[in-house]
């Protein structure tokens, strides 16, 4: 058999069936608009970022089930490497780290429904780099609220938006000041603060269900904030109907934090990288 070529593309009826795929295997609409698009065919295709000077992402790799084996998901890597290099970038990571993975569409390669996908990686020399989770649990009976005096947990206002900002700047510098930013301008009912005067010392948002991202400042972790806030954002959540609360992305040093308010795993994955 011979390997379709591989071709970098801006086609609209190649992103047309790029988005299908994706939409088939239950992405939610990705913002890929800096996206860059490797495509072998109709038989597989890749996605990734190459935005920022020093670091390209690559975000999803996908070949169809009858074209598997054959070469093409190699290509595509080989492809995207070589691009990376012409870039001047040092390293590829899949698919990021927290708050800095441009293209986000799942939080590295599944362990469980894409074994062969991450054997192709580690034979290309990408090496794990984290373990990373999905979880979910319920919201059908109240959430117990951890007694507290210090802190103020309310939903921002406008004039919080710089102390906001100045928080996620200090603790997970990257987009989540874009996502907030985005999710005060559509319903800052999904947002929680917990202030102390002017300062905020943790935050968190929500989407129909889907919980995060959460953030504490660096010097009040291991304080029970992070607990606090969590169990005023569960209730909140479930105030306004969802049935569950659920995250894509948790790092391995996290779980117990989660388990220990009811989550559990759904999904694993691993972070890699390759260094160029």
């Amino acid at each position: 058999m011979q390997i379709p070529e591989v071709r970098q593309s801006s086609d609209r009826d190649d992103w047309s069936w790029v988005l299908s795929i994706l939409d088939s295997r239950g992405f939610p609409t990705p913002k890929l608009a800096q996206s860059t698009l490797l495509i072998a065919g109709r038989e597989g295709f890749l996605l990734g970022n190459l935005t920022q000077k020093d670091a390209a992402f690559l975000s999803y790799l996908y070949v169809e089930n009858e074209s598997r084996k054959k070469g093409i998901g190699s290509s595509l890597v080989s492809a995207f490497v070589e691009l990376s290099r012409k870039h001047h970038a040092n390293q590829i990571m899949i698919p990021g780290s927290t708050g800095n993975a441009p293209g986000y569409l799942q939080p590295g390669v599944n362990t469980e429904t894409e074994k062969d996908a991450l054997q192709l990686f580690y034979r290309h020399g990408f090496i794990e780099i984290g373990d990373v989770c999905s979880m979910q649990r319920a919201l059908a009976d109240r959430i117990d609220i951890p007694h507290n005096k210090d802190w103020e947990i309310c939903h921002p206002s406008s004039e919080d938006q710089e102390a906001l900002a100045d928080a996620i700047a200090h603790s997970v510098p990257g987009e989540w000041n874009t996502v907030f930013k985005e999710r005060f301008e559509l319903n800052p009912q999904q947002i929680l603060i917990a202030k102390n005067h002017q300062l905020i010392g943790a935050y968190s948002t929500w989407l129909d269900g889907r919980f995060g991202p959460i953030g504490v400042r660096p010097e009040y972790r291991g304080k029970g904030l992070g607990r606090l806030l969590l169990a005023h954002s569960l209730e909140r959540m479930r105030e306004q109907g969802s049935a569950r609360a659920w995250f894509s992305w948790s790092d391995s040093e996290n779980l117990r934090f989660y388990e220990g308010f009811g989550f559990s795993v759904t999904k694993s994955f691993k972070r890699l990288k390759l260094d160029l």
